[in-house]
């Protein structure tokens, strides 16, 4: 029961949940967000209302429902009426990131916004949501930490934790941390980024960093054998932002939009054959993670490139 696990704080004399308070915050920031992004791009009153609150429903249904799929060895287990048992389990963060996509198109088609634009608004408003979510993970005993430190200086830093069984990194701190860093990577670009251009950019950047820190932390729950299912719908999400662009830069010529695509399939396979290694081999887990930050870089860069040459030949047709 993740409720009994949870640690508890109190605030103002009122006793609560810790992971509770942090996760209210990490919502309130993002639905702020939400607000000012839109009042950024004009968009008509009652889209940020609308869209935060299919946010905050999509994300809720869809999150549950992933944990409850994914989880082998608790979720398909429990009667379909305990799945919304909210203090059983946990949640998906991809569930919440495909709900808060899902919720964007829904508020387009229902006020007849532009679609492109309130995905932007959307990925942009997430990243508070998921660093907020990240730091409140250390509020949890055994939550989101590493397979067992062999590296006795990275154990004995602040960034790692250790109990009776070893140490372990902290892998929610960094995980917060990249978060931190997309967020001001894509509030830059979303100033000069067209519709939909910086949705695109959030698929390709997060699901390929998403890739690296979800493997730097051991899923106990949402895996099979070597292999976080979360890592590979972050892979999922990276293949769809390439896909994503290859569709969108028609101007870029067919032999760079497959060959993009294919380079982020085959990044997907290296991914899975270097968490084999580091899971499995004796090998440096430095150079492991070395070598799959820069297979994931690769497709990134692919359809970074597709977007900006899309953008040139645009402005030379003009």
């Amino acid at each position: 029961m993740l409720w009994e696990e949870a640690e508890k704080i109190t605030l103002l004399g009122v006793e609560m949940y810790a992971y509770g308070l942090f996760i209210a915050v990490a919502a309130l920031c993002a639905a702020a967000a939400v607000f000012i992004l839109c009042r950024m791009r004009n968009r008509t009153a009652g889209t940020a209302p609308l869209l935060v609150l299919l946010m905050l429903l999509c994300g809720g249904v869809l999150s549950r429902l992933g944990y409850c799929l994914m989880n082998r060895s608790l979720g398909y287990m429990m009667p379909v009426d305990t799945w919304f048992w909210i203090t059983a389990g946990g949640w998906s963060m991809a569930g919440v990131i495909g709900g808060s996509f899902l919720a964007a198109w829904l508020t387009s088609r229902i006020l007849r916004q532009d679609t492109g634009s309130l995905l932007d608004i959307t990925s942009i408003s997430l990243l508070l949501f998921i660093i907020g979510e990240r730091i409140a993970e250390r509020f949890i005993p055994g939550f989101n930490m590493s397979r067992p430190l062999d590296t006795e200086w990275l154990a004995s830093s602040f960034l790692a934790q250790s109990d009776i069984y070893g140490s372990y990194l902290r892998s929610y701190y960094i995980c917060a941390f990249v978060a931190l860093a997309l967020f001001f990577v894509l509030l830059f670009h979303y100033r000069k980024a067209e519709n939909g251009e910086t949705w695109i950019i959030f698929m390709m950047l997060y699901g390929s960093a998403a890739i690296v820190t979800e493997s730097l932390h051991y899923d106990y729950f949402l895996n099979i054998s070597f292999v976080g299912l979360e890592q590979v719908l972050a892979g999922v999400l990276m293949l769809c932002g390439v896909v994503a662009a290859a569709v969108r830069c028609r101007r870029c010529g067919t032999p760079l939009r497959i060959i993009s695509v294919c380079l982020a399939l085959a990044a997907m396979g290296g991914v899975l054959g270097l968490e084999f290694a580091i899971d499995r081999s004796g090998w440096n887990r430095f150079l492991l993670y070395g070598a799959m930050i820069v297979v994931v870089l690769i497709p990134f860069a692919a359809g970074c490139l597709m977007i900006r040459r899309n953008k040139q030949r645009g402005t030379s047709a003009t």
